[in-house]
């Protein structure tokens, strides 16, 4: 009875240990990140911890777009709320547009002609208050891409205030750096008006400038835009449409409604009524009327010649929930009439299976254009002539839908955590739905051609000081790989519920890394860090190789050996003389103890003519050791 007695303590303790993994984490862990921890905004378990805030900015808006002179001007009122213990003594706005102001540094080469003033700021209230915005009063400094404002009073904790901006700037016409014109008369128009920076419990001002690199971190907030267009052309954008009676003549109209239901395509434009100048009201300009709640940006796209197709699914078996999916597209798209079909199985995988969520809005429209890009209910892409990669590009861009957009990750430093979990979830989605040879990993051949080399770097590396392409290893191949080695070893549905319970502690909030590696440890019960710690903050790589071989009778030896570091599964396939082949599957697990070789003794059925090491983590720095004939 002692025994017994003694025999269940040990494994109780044992259990209690490895579920109070993350307080002992042996994790790097920087030090802006600890004082996170201290302060209790974020807990060891991986959820938010009791004292988490975040601020929040609401944003009404009045837009015109002149399509001829591409002449784009806002009316804009900003509600910002302090909602963090801290008294901020000064506010900062993005300025996204100034891109392409002469003389800033960017990332990517522009046409001259694209180059421009930036975006003028011709009116600026604080509280009602005016302000210079050329800042001759010493309270308004302009930089890079930015723009601070010194507070003459402080913003207390539990307080708001109120900004109130008119600005103007020309579009590009060319230089598509996730926005500008797509044609003469059709443009899709992103990171256009003065937004609030984060501020957040880890950094404080999120006040980076923008090059044109990095992609997300907002705040969310309730949006609602008013659009001003001349009369034929229709817009798309984010949130939902307020007011499609006002703005579509009757026949269309009825075609946008039937749409929102219905499970198959409806041509709400098709290719014989394109030109016909009879599908918006004829007034001089029409405005198009969008509200979003909750979301962390808003875009728009516009064009008075593009088909329009329409259809919806129910995302909520429970209510019934359907979100429609609109496709908008030149006649001479060779794949986009192929969007909404893909674009439905996608969403029901993504609410049923992975991850599992309901789709989280209303609707969500992709718009053929001249970039792979997402926004909160929009997707700017363009057209292929691989239906392959049509699949598989239209199945990102739709995820990204949870990340970063309802889970609202940091993506200016840890863009890793959007585009590779999106990466991993669309290499998943893609070989279930299609066929594997459709689930190809984002820039995987350029990862191959360097694997190991001396620019493979880790991947806690944060983005905005890597650059292209060591960007796209960081943020999109290693952590989809990682992600799909760490489901193959806890398993499908244990892995897919841990990451449901992530975006369910998250959603409208700004997870960082570690609050994704403890949930993931808190959830599953098991210290990950052996597999974290490779994978994400050393260097090192995929290399599996073949070393001894023994022969018996009825047995194999077979020695497998680590020669990259990081912890993969092991695929063989071993063919037999007389033709017939036996596989055999260990899990990156094996690697736990932190072994750089394991023995595998399996069973054989007859004289083995060779074995090989199967790729099955879609990496491998040598492949020339993983075969051995006899």
């Amino acid at each position: 009875m002692k025994n017994l007695l003694y025999l269940f303590l040990t494994v109780f303790l044992l259990i209690l240990n490895d579920g109070l993994f993350s307080q002992s984490s042996e994790l790097f862990i920087p030090l802006n990140i600890q004082q996170a921890y201290q302060k209790n905004t974020r807990a060891y378990d991986g959820a938010p911890g009791e004292a988490y805030w975040q601020n929040r900015a609401d944003y009404d808006m009045d837009i015109e777009f002149d399509p001829l002179t591409r002449l784009l001007k806002g009316t804009e009122r900003i509600l910002y709320h302090n909602n963090s213990p801290d008294t901020l003594q000064e506010l900062f706005i993005h300025l996204f547009p100034d891109l392409y102001k002469r003389g800033n540094p960017r990332d990517f080469l522009i046409r001259y002609q694209d180059e421009s003033e930036g975006i003028v700021l011709y009116d600026l209230k604080l509280n009602g208050r005016n302000l210079d915005p050329g800042g001759k009063n010493g309270i308004v400094h302009r930089g890079h891409s930015g723009m601070r404002i010194s507070l003459p009073a402080p913003l207390q904790p539990g307080h708001h205030i109120t900004l109130d901006i008119l600005w103007r700037y020309h579009l590009n016409m060319e230089s598509h750096i996730r926005t500008g014109a797509v044609d003469s008369s059709s443009f899709f128009i992103a990171y256009f008006f003065p937004r609030m920076a984060v501020y957040d419990d880890i950094t404080g001002w999120n006040d980076f400038k923008y090059t044109g690199g990095v992609e997300f971190y907002n705040d969310y907030g309730d949006f609602d835009v008013s659009i001003s267009v001349p009369r034929d052309f229709v817009v798309w954008a984010t949130g939902e449409f307020q007011n499609p009676e006002e703005v579509l003549q009757e026949k269309y109209l009825r075609r946008y409604r039937i749409g929102a239901v219905s499970d198959s395509v409806i041509h709400i434009i098709d290719s014989t009524e394109y030109l016909n100048r009879d599908i918006t009201r004829q007034n001089s300009r029409n405005i198009w009327h969008f509200r979003a709640k909750n979301v962390t940006d808003f875009a728009f796209a516009l064009s008075d010649h593009y088909l329009w197709d329409a259809a919806s699914v129910v995302v909520d078996k429970g209510n019934g929930r359907r979100v429609m999916m609109n496709a908008a597209y030149n006649i001479n798209s060779k794949d986009f009439r192929h969007t909404i079909p893909i674009g439905l199985k996608g969403l029901d995988f993504m609410s049923r299976t992975l991850p599992g969520v309901p789709f989280p809005y209303p609707q969500i429209t992709v718009f053929n254009s001249l970039d792979e890009m997402e926004y909160p209910m929009m997707v700017n892409l363009v057209s292929y002539n691989n239906f392959h990669s049509t699949i598989r590009v239209t199945l990102h861009e739709m995820f990204h839908s949870y990340f970063p957009f309802y889970v609202g990750c940091n993506e200016t430093l840890y863009a890793w955590m959007d585009e590779g979990l999106t990466t991993f979830a669309t290499y998943v989605m893609a070989e279930s739905l299609y066929t594997p040879e459709h689930a190809a990993l984002s820039f995987y051949g350029d990862y191959q051609g360097h694997i190991g080399d001396f620019i493979d770097i880790p991947v806690f590396v944060v983005s905005d000081v890597i650059k292209r392409p060591v960007y796209y290893f960081s943020s999109y191949t290693k952590p989809a790989v990682f992600l799909l080695v760490l489901r193959d070893m806890l398993g499908a549905d244990l892995f897919d519920r841990t990451l449901r319970e992530f975006i369910n502690r998250w959603n409208g909030k700004h997870p960082q890394p570690y609050d994704l590696f403890f949930t993931f440890m808190d959830v599953t019960g098991h210290n990950l860090d052996w597999f974290i710690r490779p994978w994400i903050f050393e260097y090192g790589y995929v290399d599996l190789a073949i070393g001894t071989v023994m022969q018996g009778a009825e047995n194999c030896e077979i020695t497998i050996e680590n020669r990259g570091g990081f912890p993969s599964p092991i695929d063989l396939q071993i063919e037999y003389q007389n033709g017939k082949v036996s596989d055999i599957h260990r899990t990156a697990a094996i690697w736990k103890a932190g072994n750089s070789e394991v023995v595998l003794k399996v069973p054989i059925t007859g004289e083995i003519r060779s074995i090989l090491l199967r790729n099955s983590t879609l990496l491998d720095a040598v492949f020339t050791n993983n075969r051995m004939d006899f």
